[in-house]
């Protein structure tokens, strides 16, 4: 008798061999200039995602630094793992921890972690979907403004489109961590960019990175944007 649609758990779903499936991205930017303009400025970042057919675990980081006539105009990091678990087709549970530090906003150490769950809407080669929310526990210390720890709640975005077959491929990330003692206090992550294949391995890119932070430590901007370039090699 035909079956229904809600009862399919997979259609050619890959075989179980206990090994999970690896996929990874590095990139690279930066710039050097000499003579009348001394300044210099280096953007790396990574992504390794193992993934099998219940459970998939994601790490990833960036670390940008840059400086004008001796002088430190940036100096940032930041370090993620989440672990996920497919409780059926399309809906995760999840467990997250991120490190985060920055030079210029005074913050020494940022310390996140956190639960919840998400919805994979789409995971193709030519596009993917994913929204989660949860709750998180979050640690600030920083060198000069006092310390500070609160629970919060986590809503965050994974978007991205393959355009003209796979010959652009438009992307998009965002991550809000709303303060639970006080709702005027929240951060706001976002990376927003396009990345251009150049073969089967190496791609070039540009991304907008805007760090937001509503209630910043005493002295600093709300704001942080900035504007990369960089080469790509995916694995």
């Amino acid at each position: 008798p035909p079956l229904p649609i809600d009862r399919v758990a997979a259609i050619n779903p890959p075989r179980e061999t206990g090994a999970p499936q690896f996929k990874a991205r590095l990139s690279l930017g930066g710039n050097m200039s000499r003579g009348n303009t001394d300044a210099r400025a280096l953007h790396a970042a990574g992504e390794l995602v193992a993934r099998a057919a219940s459970e998939r675990v994601t790490l990833d980081g960036e670390a940008n630094a840059a400086e004008q006539s001796g002088v430190t105009a940036a100096s940032n990091a930041r370090l993620g793992l989440k672990y996920d678990h497919f409780v059926a087709p399309g809906r995760y549970l999840y467990a997250n921890t991120r490190f985060e530090h920055d030079d210029q906003a005074d913050l020494d150490l940022r310390s996140t972690v956190g639960v919840g769950g998400g919805w994979q809407f789409f995971d193709r080669k030519d596009r993917v979907l994913a929204l989660e929310g949860g709750v998180s526990y979050v640690n600030e210390d920083y060198g000069n403004a006092p310390d500070q720890r609160f629970p919060g709640a986590r809503v965050a975005l994974k978007y991205e489109q393959a355009l003209w077959g796979d010959r652009v491929r438009l992307f998009h990330d965002s991550d809000l961590l709303l303060s639970l003692d006080a709702l005027s206090d929240y951060l706001l992550h976002t990376r927003t960019g396009v990345r251009v294949p150049l073969g089967a391995r190496l791609g070039v890119g540009a991304h907008v990175n805007v760090d937001y932070d509503n209630v910043p430590a005493a002295g600093q901007k709300k704001t942080d944007t900035a504007l990369i370039f960089k080469l790509d090699y995916s694995i």
